[in-house]
């Protein structure tokens, strides 16, 4: 009963937050996909910061990942000459704020590194939706669309083929649950998902340029999701929250996706095709 619920409240949420997604991609002006992307990433950053730290409090936890957030901001801005001085400002206040705590000094040096790579992990992996969706010409939404689809059927077909084929643990130590048969049912039906897209879609990719994008991005999303379960095990956490019914967190929900987007993004980049 309890696993029926689950799935029930899974296949809801899907079924309210797929056209959202989809508006937000395909639709909305440049300005606000850059700022849905700020606010996604200020709540992935709480999350990170809330497991791994335990910062629970509203405005001190909220201020720093504010702090880290704008890095999509930073990087989705014309002018790059911001990014140094943005990364200075963020390590100096990071450690401002260590110096002032209460915490002992090996938590606080601990503190310090766990932010910054909270930002790195989840800052600049999600800038690249904004800079595949808008720096990449008038498809860079469908791009960025072709991204999710791989990552979307790669997850499904790796969840059903594991439960019907799984023998063979992928990455038993960090992950229990996944098998190396599920991964190959993964990024079969990623495939498969890609080639009937880019048969609809206006992007422009031969056969097996598609099937080879469609595993590299099937396998970056693999590891994005171990590296998630690296850090929910690392901090004992089963989800990175419960903001999504059935879903568990943000972070839990984009995991695949903050290592397959930039797949995407530098395959259209050095493709150098016009998009």
């Amino acid at each position: 009963m309890v696993a029926w619920r689950t799935a029930l409240k899974r296949v809801i949420s899907a079924i309210v937050l797929i056209p959202v997604v989809l508006i937000a991609i395909l639709y909305i002006p440049a300005f606000w996909f850059t700022f849905a992307i700020f606010l996604l990433s200020f709540a992935a950053i709480r999350e990170y910061n809330r497991m791994v730290l335990g910062e629970t409090r509203l405005l001190p936890a909220g201020i720093l990942s504010l702090a880290g957030a704008f890095l999509v901001f930073v990087i989705a801005s014309p002018d790059s000459r911001f990014l140094p001085f943005y990364l200075f400002g963020l390590t100096v206040f990071y450690f401002f704020v260590s110096i002032c705590s209460k915490r002992e000094v090996e938590a606080g040096l601990k503190a310090v590194g766990m932010r910054l790579a909270g930002v790195l992990y989840v800052g600049l992996l999600l800038s690249h939706f904004v800079l595949l969706r808008t720096g990449t010409g008038e498809n860079g939404p469908w791009w960025l669309l072709l991204a999710c689809v791989i990552v979307w059927l790669n997850d499904t077909s790796a969840y059903y083929g594991g439960r019907a084929f799984g023998k063979n643990k992928l990455a038993p130590r960090i992950s229990p649950g996944k098998t190396l048969e599920g991964a190959i049912s993964g990024l079969v039906g990623g495939a498969v998902a890609a080639i009937i897209y880019v048969k609809l879609a206006p992007v422009e990719l031969g056969f097996m340029e598609t099937i080879g994008l469609a595993i590299v991005v099937g396998l970056f999303g693999i590891v994005g999701d171990l590296a998630e379960s690296v850090i929910k095990r690392g901090a004992g956490a089963k989800d990175s929250g419960t903001i999504i019914p059935g879903h568990g967190g943000i972070l839990d929900r984009i995991d695949s996706l903050l290592f397959a987007v930039p797949v995407v993004y530098y395959f259209v980049i050095y493709r150098g095709g016009i998009l």
